[in-house]
């Protein structure tokens, strides 16, 4: 069960990191304005989206939440084919050349070739 940040409960998410997620802690700590959250960008895949370590400094706390590489870039790649695919197309490609004029120039010059 996630807590309210301040100094006395810095120790707390301390002793329990990986195991809290962002969004337990965001619920609690909507509206505090001393917390400030930063990606771990390190930090291991069963970690990723979890607290992932909490200090105490002067002008606020930090709380790193655990993000992974791979994960973020399956995320990234899932997001852009999805934007993608349900794109407008705009433009319709049109041959330059049909078929027809491709096979009669393929086959004009194999015949040069073999004479």
């Amino acid at each position: 069960m996630s807590q309210y940040v301040d100094e006395s409960t810095v120790g707390y998410y301390q002793s329990n990191t990986c195991k809290l997620s962002l969004f337990d802690i965001q619920d609690v700590n909507f509206f505090n304005n001393s917390v400030e959250f930063l990606p771990d960008k390190f930090s291991s895949i069963k970690c990723s989206g979890k607290v992932n370590g909490v200090d105490y400094f002067e002008d606020g706390i930090k709380i790193y939440i655990g993000t992974n590489l791979l994960i973020d870039f399956f995320i990234q790649s899932f997001f852009w084919l999805f934007y993608i695919s349900y794109s407008k197309k705009k433009y319709k490609f049109k041959r330059e050349y049909k078929t027809n004029y491709i096979f009669n120039n393929v086959y004009n010059n194999l015949l040069a070739f073999l004479r």
